[in-house]
């Protein structure tokens, strides 16, 4: 992905992440999952130029899901 996506990304998935996630692993996470909100930014497609793809997307989203999911069922 381009530099420019993946901090966008990082930046996005910290800030949905921050409500849900411990403070102490929100970094760790982000490093995990900021790839999921890449492909939102781009329309649930990658970017051409990116590296390949996590093997393990489809549990990334899922996790990313669920942390969401679990912030707006906490409030």
């Amino acid at each position: 992905m381009t530099t420019n996506i993946e901090a966008r990304a990082r930046a996005l998935c910290a800030a949905d992440l921050r409500p849900s996630v411990a403070a102490g692993d929100l970094e760790i996470t982000v490093d995990r999952l900021w790839p999921v909100v890449a492909r939102e930014i781009q329309g649930n497609v990658m970017d051409a130029d990116a590296t390949k793809e996590p093997r393990d997307i489809a549990m990334r989203v899922a996790e990313y899901q669920q942390l969401r999911r679990s912030q707006s069922t906490s409030v």
